[in-house]
């Protein structure tokens, strides 16, 4: 998955994707003349460097990973709490 970016020079600071965003993850600049919101540290990526917010966070909570594995993550859990609904259904 790529970062949306925006172009600064294009932005005329009308707000539509402020509005239309779902998370609320775009903001104006500090000028208040265009939107900002994060890039995913592009440039940072570029390098082969992991996002400010990844290496910052001291319980590892935030993490840069791929839609696979967050699709494999979500089947594996539904599946062990499926299990454990099942398990429980059979002791009684």
């Amino acid at each position: 998955m790529n970062p949306v970016l925006i172009d600064k020079n294009l932005c005329i600071g009308c707000k539509s994707c402020m509005l239309a965003c779902p998370i609320g993850a775009i903001s104006l600049d500090s000028e208040g003349k265009a939107v900002q919101k994060c890039d995913m540290c592009i440039a940072r990526l570029k390098k082969g460097e992991l996002p400010v917010c990844v290496t910052s966070c001291p319980t590892e909570a935030t993490q840069l990973t791929t839609l696979d594995e967050v699709t494999t993550r979500a089947r594996e859990t539904s599946a062990s709490v499926l299990a454990e609904v099942f398990r429980a259904k059979q002791q009684k």
